[in-house]
């Protein structure tokens, strides 16, 4: 993996525990309806994806899956899975597919 591929891996991985964190926050409110960070990898990017609890929740029921806005995919490091009007999820490949991986078992509860 080049040195930019990792920096964008790094900005993606932080997005998705910042994403998680709102999750468990939005959870106790029971708020259904809420934004999540954009999880691109653009690190000046804050930009915030419409999406419900039950659509992030579905996006990160796999650890190679990211919530992004579109235009704000990278094919260096994924590739897009599915596309909406609101949002993309794009799926890590190659070395970013390990990196998100090993980042969703330091997230997951023990």
């Amino acid at each position: 993996m080049t040195k930019r591929e990792e920096q964008v891996v790094r900005n993606e991985l932080f997005f998705r525990g910042v994403n998680e964190r709102l999750q468990r926050l939005e959870r106790s409110f029971e708020k259904h309806e809420t934004a999540f960070v954009c999880e691109c990898g653009n690190r000046r990017c804050t930009r915030l994806v419409p999406l419900s609890l039950d659509e992030y929740r579905h996006v990160r029921a796999n650890s190679q899956h990211f919530a992004i806005l579109p235009g704000h995919e990278d094919v260096t490091v994924e590739s897009v899975v599915q596309r909406g009007a609101r949002f993309l999820v794009v799926a890590k490949t190659g070395a970013a597919a390990v990196a998100a991986e090993a980042d969703n078992l330091r997230l997951s509860p023990h």
